[in-house]
């Protein structure tokens, strides 16, 4: 009978702890926390990584060995007219303004 009873003991609680297991939620913690999300600002490393390289990798990307510019991966640039060269549109963003 104290078998029995120890079983249904050990089966209840772990019953209980694989549902309290589950309802947490995933909490990632990486080496450090980036000061700013603007990499001409802050130039840690996880600033550049959480940043830079998302963002203004291959933006613009130049042909091997010139300073011409190569293949980008939004299409070709051009300058939107009544901007003054300030803003950049690619070829696929004008397509859909022109709509």
């Amino acid at each position: 009978m104290k078998i029995k009873i120890a079983t249904l003991a050990l089966v209840t609680a772990g019953i209980a702890l694989a549902g309290s297991v589950n309802a947490k939620t995933l909490v990632f913690c990486s080496e450090g926390s980036p000061e700013n999300f603007n990499p001409q600002l802050y130039t840690s490393g996880t600033s550049v990584d959480a940043s830079a390289v998302p963002v203004f990798n291959r933006l613009v990307d130049f042909t091997p060995g010139t300073t011409n510019l190569g293949a980008q991966p939004g299409g070709t640039l051009g300058n939107q007219p009544g901007w003054h060269g300030l803003h950049l549109l690619s070829a696929q963003e004008r397509e859909v303004s022109e709509q």
